[in-house]
C-alpha cells in the first residue's frame, strides 16, 4: 500500500483477510503479489472507497478524514477489547500494549469517552500486573478526563481505584481522601455497590493502620449494604454470583474480629 507518504505491507491470514490500520486521509494505491506460482490469482474487486481497478492493482483509492476517523474509532474499540482478552489470559504486557495503543488513537478519533474507557482498563491491568504506582498515574489522567467530561459516576469509580491504589502503597492519607470522595458520591447517587466497596476498602485501611474498632464499624456498614441488596437479586444463580463478588467484605469482617478476639 502506498500513499500519503507511506509505504506499507501486509500478509493475508488463512482466510485471505488483511488490514492496514490508522491510515491518514489521502489517495492510495494497493498492489497484490502472489506468494508462489502454485497459488491461484483470485478475482479483484474495489471496496467502498472506490478507485481504479487493474490486475492485482488498485489505484486512486481516496480516503477522507471522516472515513479514517471512523476506521480509527473502530480500531480503538477493537484494541480495548483485545486488551481485555489479554488481561483475562494474564498476558499483562500484551494487554497494556493494546490499551496504550487505544489511548494513543484518541488524537485521531477525538472520542474522549473511548479514551477514558481505555485509560480505566489500562489502570486496572497495571494493578493486576503488580504496578500500583504506574496505575495511579494512569488513573489520575483518567480522572482529569472524566472531570472535563462531567461524568460524575465515572469520577467516583476512578476515585475508588485511586484510593485502592494508594492503599496498596500504604499511602493512607491519599487513600482515605480518594475513597472518601468515592463514598460521598456513591451515597449521593445511591450507588450501593460502589458504596459498599468503598466502605470495604476504608475498613481495610483502618485495620492495617491498627484502628480495629473503626475498621469493624466500616466493614459492618459494608455488609449491611450487601445484605440489603440481597433481596433485590432476582434468581438463586445471580444471588450466588452476588455473594461471590462480595465475599471479600465478609472475609474482612472475620479478619478484623479475629484480631479483636471477638469470635
Amino acid at each position: 500500500l502506498t500513499g500519503a507518504g507511506l509505504t506499507l505491507t501486509a500478509q493475508t491470514d488463512l482466510s485471505g483477510s488483511f488490514a492496514f490500520g490508522g491510515l491518514p486521509a489521502g489517495t492510495y494505491a494497493l498492489s497484490e503479489t502472489q506468494p508462489s506460482a502454485t497459488h491461484d490469482d483470485g478475482q479483484d474487486a474495489l471496496g467502498s472507497a472506490a478507485g481504479t481497478l487493474g490486475n492485482d492493482l488498485m489505484t486512486g483509492i481516496a480516503l477522507t478524514s471522516a472515513q479514517t476517523r471512523f476506521d480509527r474509532a473502530e480500531e480503538q474499540k477493537a484494541l480495548s477489547r483485545l486488551g481485555g482478552v489479554y488481561a483475562k489470559m494474564h498476558r499483562y504486557t500484551d494487554a497494556q500494549d493494546s490499551l496504550r495503543r487505544a489511548v494513543a488513537l484518541d488524537k485521531h478519533t477525538k472520542l474522549p469517552r473511548n479514551r477514558l474507557a481505555a485509560l480505566v482498563s489500562l489502570g486496572n491491568v497495571q494493578v493486576e500486573a503488580g504496578s500500583p504506582a504506574e496505575a495511579i498515574t494512569t488513573f489520575r489522567e483518567a480522572l482529569l478526563l472524566a472531570e472535563e467530561l462531567g461524568m460524575i459516576r465515572q469520577q467516583a469509580e476512578i476515585h475508588y481505584y485511586l484510593g485502592a491504589g494508594f492503599g496498596r502503597l500504604s499511602d493512607f492519607s491519599n487513600a482515605r481522601r480518594h475513597l472518601g470522595v468515592a463514598r460521598t458520591i456513591a451515597e449521593g447517587r445511591r450507588e450501593g455497590a460502589l458504596l459498599s466497596r468503598s466502605l470495604w476498602q476504608l475498613a481495610k485501611l483502618e485495620r492495617r493502620n491498627g484502628k480495629l474498632d473503626e475498621a469493624l464499624r466500616l466493614a459492618e456498614s459494608a455488609v449491611t449494604l450487601v445484605e440489603s441488596h440481597w433481596n433485590q437479586v432476582p434468581t438463586p444463580e445471580l444471588r450466588m454470583s452476588y455473594l461471590e463478588e462480595n465475599s471479600a467484605v465478609y472475609e474482612e469482617i472475620l479478619l478484623i474480629l479475629s484480631l479483636l478476639n471477638q469470635w
